[in-house]
């Protein structure tokens, strides 16, 4: 866990690969009891294996639960291609992600390998914008 930008920022790693990542923010200051409440969360899916796995998960539960929260602002998807992003965002979020798209809070990311940065990118338009070291950076910069 590390402080950003006012928040927590936690990054879970499983089998080495998959990498999700949540900014959590405190309600009150320092000296009060507080509450925290998750604005952000990232998931990469770069690694070949863990899109197609992810192709064939059921996403609707989640698109629910997700949008249930009060203070989400966005969920970061990283991919290892463009190609991997639009494949995913026509299969699952058109049809599985509606509240979370139609609520504007999906952002996406397509790793450059010659860079070996993050690139935010959006499913409607060919344009790449500015770079990140890791997907998590992205949690206060997108």
């Amino acid at each position: 866990m590390e402080k950003v930008d006012g928040g927590y920022h936690i990054s879970y790693t499983r089998d080495f690969d998959t990498s999700h990542n949540f900014l959590f923010t405190p309600t009150a200051n320092k000296l009060q009891k507080s509450e925290v409440h998750l604005e952000t969360i990232a998931i990469d899916l770069s690694p070949r294996d863990l899109i197609i796995a992810a192709m064939t998960r059921d996403w609707k539960k989640s698109d629910t639960l997700a949008s249930r929260l009060p203070d989400l602002q966005k969920v970061i998807w990283g991919f290892e291609s463009r190609k991997d992003m639009l494949r995913f965002v026509n299969k699952i979020v058109d049809t599985q992600m509606e509240n979370l798209r139609d609520a504007g809070k999906l952002r996406y990311a397509v790793l450059d390998y010659v860079t070996d940065r993050w690139m935010r990118v959006s499913p409607a338009s060919d344009k790449l914008e500015r770079t990140y070291e890791y997907l998590s950076q992205f949690i206060s910069g997108i």
